[in-house]
Formats: C-alpha cells, sequence, structure tokens
C-alpha cells in the first residue's frame, strides 16, 4: 500500500487519530485495478497515466493505443516462443533418434546445439522438416520415381557425415491418439546405406520421452527393394506431441513411400525393445553361446 502511495497511485482517505492510514471501497477498487493491470503487463508508469486520466473521450483512444502495442508485444513474444519450441523439440529428436542417444561427446554435442532447423517450405517436401546431428550433409525432397502409384520422397547423404545422422521427421500433438496403440509405418528402399530406419517418438508434457523406438535392432542395412516397415508405440493420456520420420546415420539415401501413423488395436505388439523381466548371470557362469565350438 505504502509502495503505491509513493508511486503516486494511492492516497488514504483519511487516518487515525493515532496516525493510521484508513482507506475506503475507492482505495480497494484501486488496488484490483492496479493488479490486474500488472497481470496483462502494464507498467507502473503506465498505470498511474490511466489513473490520472480526466475521462475524456480521447483517453479510451489512448487506452486503445496502448494495448494495441501490448497486444503486438506479446503476439511477438508467442512468436518467439513458438519457434523456441520447435527447435527444442528438434533438438530432442536430434538426441532421441540419434546412436549417441546415452553418450554425448563435444563433437556431437556442438552439432546438436549449432544446427539450424530447416523451415518446411524449404526443404521441398511439404510438411516435413529436414533435421540431425549432421544436417548439413543431407538433402531430402521429391523423387520422380512413383511406387506403388504413390509419390516417393528421399533421404541422400551428401557430404561426410562423420558420426552424425538426417532426418526426415514431422512433430504433430498427440491429441487425436491419446490413450491408443499407435502405428508408424512406410514403405522404404535403399541404396548403400551405412543404416536407415523409421523412428517413433512420443513425448510428455515437460518434453519427457514417454516412449520410443527408432528400430535400432532391425535397422536396414546396404542395398534392399521395397519392403514396408513398422513401428508400433502406446500413446500415454499423458502425451503431448507424436515426432516420427525416416533416419539415415552415414552415407547412402533411403526413399520412403506411403507413410501411415495410424490407431491399431491393442493386441498388435509393441516394437520398442523391452528390458529382461529376470536377472542373467550373476555369477557370471553363463557362457557366450557364439564363444562355444
Amino acid at each position: 500500500m505504502r509502495y503505491y502511495e509513493r508511486a503516486g497511485l494511492l492516497a488514504p482517505t483519511s487516518r487515525t487519530p493515532s496516525g493510521y492510514r484508513e482507506y475506503g471501497e475507492d482505495a480497494l477498487r484501486r488496488i484490483a485495478l492496479i493488479r490486474r493491470a500488472k497481470e496483462v503487463g502494464f507498467s507502473l508508469r503506465e498505470v498511474r497515466a490511466l489513473l490520472d486520466s480526466n475521462g475524456a473521450a480521447h483517453d479510451a483512444v489512448t487506452l486503445q493505443e496502448l494495448i494495441d502495442t501490448k497486444l503486438d508485444a506479446l503476439r511477438d513474444r508467442r512468436a518467439s516462443l513458438q519457434a523456441t519450441e520447435r527447435d527444442l523439440i528438434a533438438l530432442r529428436a536430434r538426441i532421441g533418434s540419434s546412436e549417441h542417444s546415452r553418450e554425448l561427446k563435444f563433437e556431437v554435442l556442438s552439432q546438436v546445439f549449432t544446427m539450424t532447423e530447416v523451415a518446411p517450405v524449404v526443404t521441398g517436401v511439404p510438411g516435413w522438416l529436414l533435421a540431425g546431428s549432421r544436417r548439413d550433409s543431407y538433402e531430402i525432397g521429391i523423387a520422380e520415381e512413383i511406387h506403388a502409384a504413390k509419390a516417393v520422397a528421399y533421404l541422400r547423404c551428401t557430404g561426410d557425415p562423420g558420426d552424425g545422422f538426417g532426418t526426415l521427421m514431422q512433430v504433430i500433438a498427440s491429441d487425436d491418439f491419446s490413450g491408443s496403440r499407435v502405428q508408424f509405418s512406410a514403405l522404404i528402399r535403399t541404396e548403400g546405406v551405412s543404416h536407415a530406419g523409421l523412428w517413433l517418438r512420443i513425448d510428455g508434457p515437460s518434453g519427457q520421452q514417454l516412449a520410443f523406438d527408432n528400430m535400432q535392432t532391425r535397422l536396414i542395412i546396404g542395398t534392399t527393394t521395397w519392403a514396408r516397415h513398422a513401428i508400433v508405440l502406446d500413446v500415454e493420456p499423458s502425451a503431448r506431441k507424436i515426432a516420427f520420420g525416416l533416419l539415415l546415420i552415414g552415407t547412402g539415401e533411403a526413399r520412403i513411400a506411403d507413410c501411415a501413423l495410424e490407431r491399431v488395436a491393442p493386441d498388435v505388439a509393441i516394437t520398442a525393445p523391452k528390458p529382461p523381466t529376470r536377472p542373467r548371470s550373476l555369477d557370471f557362469s553363463e557362457q557366450d553361446a557364439s564363444r562355444v565350438s
């Protein structure tokens, strides 16, 4: 209260014989106005200017102009936050779909954080993003090829990827799939790839990874003909985002067609590797079968 008085926003109605300040209903209304104005972004200086106004018609116009300024600043801030969200989602995807997801060396960490996200309009594949720890070593586009009456997209290594990867990907809200078991599938063929495969990730409200599979135990290697591959995961009710795409680690080219993200029945098996339910060889007596002659 005294702070508002010093700021010129409030004055006591009267004082008691002992010197205590007394405030009336008008003061309470002014305090409510001040607090609400601060909540929506007005500074104390702006609030003081409003309270000092004499209520003339031109003051309403001034207030509207001030609100418009606040709205413009808020929209700019929202656009900035949305851009930051997209960057963080892409950053999460680079790590989550990478073979380096457990241990990041400085070189890989630097690549992950310094990579710039490419807007969908730049990729030539509407709706899809190009990302990866070595994005500059990859390109995506629409191939001249048609397969099964479907258009074909490609993810191609064009430089030295080192230990990095590239991915053709999308991120969507999980609302339409909440509480369901989903399958991401696509037709894929490859030419001289080191490793390729699909990936699918379910993210929670704080960005935590709820479920993930990138075909690490069944990666596509070398040159292959068209075949359908699929990943199946559960979308928990707490999920917020679904990220998915085509992954290419190292060199080569992968082509993809007829993608589908759809609900499947609960009896369709989840593809993500499950941890063992029991410990093995606690006394180290179990022999490696591959070394037994």
